[in-house]
């Protein structure tokens, strides 16, 4: 498994290669327009559903994107654009931005430092159980430790891995059951897919649950505080 990490380091570095090659400093001002507003060809206000402070949406039908790595929310937005991530709401959305709109917003939402709101406390073994895959993963099911891409609690490990911590855990759970089911399919040399088809449905509960409760450590470089 620490092979196909390495190859999947390796492909998200040449992506972000081209994009850096491409890409000119984000207008975050330009992106705050575009949030409140939207696009100009005709894109949704991306507040609607994320809010202007990027902490999304308490149900966790939207995802909280305030301090999301700038380049990991581009790539979502050219993945949703080209149809290699599926979603009746995003896919419209992001076909009608263009190029410097969509690193515009994601640069915008990346500058952000939005509150996190501590959400109910779930059941407290499969939190447990969440945290333990987390931290070490399971030999016996042969699925790695979730910090070896996504860093210490969660905290992500900028530009390509976003942070999970504190993240809605409906949100979680949903995408980790696409990824089981193979309906998202934008992840490196099919990765995600591989780790979700072992999951079992109290791991993806658990995992979601435990990504919820944590906070980020002020020393992983990640996000800052609550």
């Amino acid at each position: 498994m620490r092979f196909r990490h390495g190859l999947v380091l390796s492909a998200l570095a040449i992506a972000l290669l081209g994009f850096r090659a491409q890409a000119r400093s984000p207008d975050l001002q330009h992106g705050r327009e575009i949030a409140t507003n939207g696009g100009a060809e005709g894109a949704q206000a991306c507040a609607a559903c994320h809010k202007l402070d990027g902490t999304g949406d308490p149900s966790g039908a939207f995802p909280r994107l305030a301090g999301q790595a700038g380049f990991y929310l581009y790539k979502q937005l050219k993945d949703y654009q080209a149809g290699l991530r599926d979603s009746q709401v995003m896919g419209p959305i992001a076909k009608r931005l263009g190029e410097e709109e969509m690193q515009d917003i994601s640069g915008y939402y990346a500058s952000l430092s939005g509150p996190f709101v501590p959400p109910p406390l779930g059941d407290s073994r499969l939190v447990q159980r969440g945290g333990v895959l987390a931290a070490v993963g399971s030999a016996e099911k042969n699925i790695p430790a979730c910090v070896n891409c996504h860093g210490q609690a969660g905290a992500g490990i900028p530009p390509s891995f976003p942070y999970l911590a504190g993240q809605f855990a409906r949100y979680t759970r949903d995408q980790l059951a696409a990824w089981r089911d193979g309906s998202r399919r934008n992840d490196p040399l099919t990765v995600m897919r591989d780790i979700a088809a072992r999951l079992s449905e109290d791991d993806i509960i658990g995992l979601a649950e435990y990504f919820a409760q944590v906070w980020p450590p002020q020393a992983s470089g990640g996000l800052s505080g609550r």
